[in-house]
């Protein structure tokens, strides 16, 4: 398995891991849902790193609105691609935008 694919896999099992269990359900508690577990993060990155969600937006090449609906949870899915360059653009790791803080 070449190491774009391993490197793709370990983000959808951390995606997953996120999201829990019991994400998408109606009934019972459930484990933040990733779109959450990604607004979070990704407020708390740019927060650190001074950047703008309008300089973020810039930097990925996406509009200021894409960005909020992320902010915002909104934004239900994200691909693998798209978290991929966000994380580029504030230079952290993927898994920095997706990983549960305890």
């Amino acid at each position: 398995m070449d190491m774009v694919r391993k490197k793709t896999l370990k983000l959808h099992r951390q995606m997953s891991d996120a999201a829990g269990p019991r994400a998408g359900r109606a009934s019972g508690p459930a484990r933040p849902a990733i779109h959450r577990v990604l607004a979070l993060n990704l407020r708390r990155l740019l927060a650190e790193k001074g950047v703008s969600k309008e300089e973020l937006a810039r930097r990925i090449g996406e509009p200021v609105s894409y960005v909020d609906d992320i902010l915002s949870g909104r934004s239900r899915v994200v691909r693998t691609g798209e978290v991929e360059g966000i994380a580029s653009a504030l230079r952290v790791e993927d898994t920095d935008l997706v990983k549960r803080r305890g």
